[in-house]
């Protein structure tokens, strides 16, 4: 018999496995899950276009968070839980956020060709 180079032996061909597990949900459990679900509720959708960590950044001294969203920087007050505005850019999509060591100002970088570094003030939004 000759040997055939191509083609799987039978001996060694992988089959799907055949055992079908199933799971029958008790009254307890189907209380407990109902408990866990109600338990959980969305508060608020962040939307933002993030390349790496240094697109978010966050004052702990008044607790402002800025983000990305695409050529769009938006300042979120985490405290209030309130959206204080958005800042534009002109160019290119916000790759990197920073708050200054004061947080009176907040730094946008961009990517790309002849990418731009923005100091926007914070107090004027």
């Amino acid at each position: 018999m000759a040997f055939q180079a191509n083609q799987p032996s039978k001996r060694h061909r992988w089959r799907p496995p055949v055992a079908i597990e199933t799971h029958v949900t008790t009254p307890q459990e189907t209380q407990q899950q109902k408990t866990r679900d109600d338990s959980i509720v969305l508060e608020h959708v962040l939307g933002m276009t993030v390349y790496s960590n240094s697109a978010l950044t966050c004052d702990p001294r008044s607790g402002l968070v800025a983000y990305p969203a695409g050529c769009v920087l938006v300042l979120l007050d985490s405290v209030k839980n309130k959206q204080l505005g958005t800042l534009h850019t002109p160019r290119k999509s916000i790759t990197a956020v920073s708050f200054s060591s004061d947080g009176r100002y907040v730094l946008t970088g961009e990517s790309g060709l002849q990418p731009a570094v923005r100091v926007w003030d914070v107090g004027t939004m």
